[in-house]
């Protein structure tokens, strides 16, 4: 069985994605927000997504996980490492959620996550 890790900086917890992350998730893939991920996409095509996400752990060794912010304790977004049939090169991709719309703390944040504890998964 697949262990999912949760990776941790010094603001962020990176976690494995639960059912509870479903309707935060839902509700970016369906907004504009989700425009280059595909989207928006209808709820039957979202739940796949949001399965595939997970399936990238079992099926090799790496996949998305999801952002909280340590002090807040909320879930601001997902990074991940994409590959396989859909992905022939290794991606590294974010997104964040409507919470977050015009705020500074995106980027700078997850990408630091790119050459910290996202690293050892490449």
């Amino acid at each position: 069985m697949t262990v999912i890790p949760t990776l941790e900086t010094e603001r962020l917890r990176l976690r494995p994605m639960t059912i509870e992350d479903w309707p935060q998730y839902e509700q970016l893939m369906q907004s504009d927000r989700s425009q280059f991920m595909g989207g928006p996409t209808p709820r039957h095509v979202t739940w796949g997504i949001f399965s595939h996400d997970i399936a990238h752990w079992v099926l090799f060794g790496h996949g998305a996980l999801m952002v909280d912010d340590k002090t807040t304790g909320k879930t601001v977004g997902q990074i991940g490492l994409n590959h396989g049939p859909l992905f022939p090169e290794h991606e590294l991709a974010g997104s964040f959620m409507m919470a977050l719309k015009g705020t500074a703390m995106p980027w700078k944040q997850l990408s630091g996550c790119a050459n910290g504890p996202l690293k050892s998964l490449a």
